[in-house]
């Protein structure tokens, strides 16, 4: 009787050869997996975005201007300044409880302030930014006259649209023209946005360009700054193009000059933005610099055609 053979494994050519066709397939599917990753996270940060927005729009139609910064001196205890506008928003967006635990008596950097602002507030962070979960030491979570005391505070991936001015330091892209009130951006006079650093916000009459046509909030990446922090202050302006990079300097006295305040995401190719009406769209990179800027300016009453002049390069992809 004839017995059949079976073999009973691979040679080692058909097993280098499965492993090859997997790793193929491997190489094939992974970057359609981190796309579709990529565009959950996208979709999250565009919502949270949205629910931020839409809670500035309530809080609008209560106190009929929206939220602000206000200013305070540090080396007043109880001189109750120095937090961010999202601290007024924590009630119109499920953070009634910590918003109840505040010290409105004392500035946002002392006592139980300080304590509440450590941690993170998942709802202002974006989500394909893994290190905004890392809280940070920022310029307001420091003794900023004895730069001692450092404390790491939660980080927001949400800044507020403070216009198109260059910040105090004058510095703004090198090959953008800037007339001479984009010097400074700290009140009503000199901001063309809707929420500045210190003490003014924007009603909604005042937007005469439209809500519909104006910014109110953009992302940013926090932990390539020193300013973004949920609790004490985040704003940013459009003078430099979406996304450039520039150059980081610290000053004489250790502190870092103010040229990364910019609008950037990690989002491949631009980064969301929220207009004043609440509503949230994906903003591209590649957008011409002087319509990104018109569009951070309430009243501006811009006209079209006038782009040219500030054509510029410096991106950081």
């Amino acid at each position: 009787m004839i017995r059949s053979s079976r073999r009973l494994a691979f040679t080692l050519v058909e097993l280098l050869v499965v492993i090859a066709i997997i790793g193929v397939l491997v190489a094939l599917l992974l970057p359609a997996v981190q796309a579709a990753r990529e565009a959950a996270r996208r979709s999250t940060c565009q919502n949270r975005l949205r629910q931020l927005s839409l809670a500035a729009v309530n809080y609008h139609d209560v106190h009929e201007r929206l939220p602000l910064s206000p200013s305070a001196d540090n080396r007043v205890q109880d001189d109750a300044g120095r937090r961010c506008w999202i601290v007024s928003l924590l009630p119109y967006m499920e953070g009634q409880t910590m918003h109840d635990q505040m010290d409105f008596t004392i500035q946002g950097n002392k006592g139980v302030n300080l304590e509440l602002i450590k941690g993170n507030l998942p709802e202002v962070l974006c989500p394909s930014d893994e290190e905004a979960t890392t809280p940070l030491v920022t310029e307001l979570s420091t003794n900023f006259w004895t730069k001692s005391g450092d404390q790491e505070v939660g980080l927001t991936s949400y800044a507020a649209n403070s216009g198109d001015h260059r910040n105090a330091t004058g510095v703004g892209h090198p090959s953008t023209s800037f007339p001479p009130w984009a010097n400074d951006g700290y009140d009503a006079e000199t901001l063309r946005g809707v929420i500045g650093r210190w003490n003014y916000s924007a009603s909604f009459r005042e937007i005469t360009d439209g809500t519909s046509n104006t910014y109110l909030f953009g992302e940013i990446v926090p932990s390539w700054c020193h300013w973004h922090a949920w609790g004490l202050q985040s704003w940013s302006t459009t003078a430099h193009p979406l996304n450039s990079w520039n150059e980081v300097v610290r000053t004489s006295d250790g502190w870092l000059a103010d040229l990364c305040i910019t609008f950037r995401s990690l989002h491949p190719s631009g980064a969301h933005f929220s207009k004043c009406d609440g509503s949230v769209a994906f903003v591209s990179d590649d957008i011409e610099h002087c319509l990104f800027r018109n569009n951070a300016s309430r009243a501006g009453g811009e006209i079209e055609g006038v782009c040219s002049e500030y054509k510029s390069t410096g991106r950081v992809r």
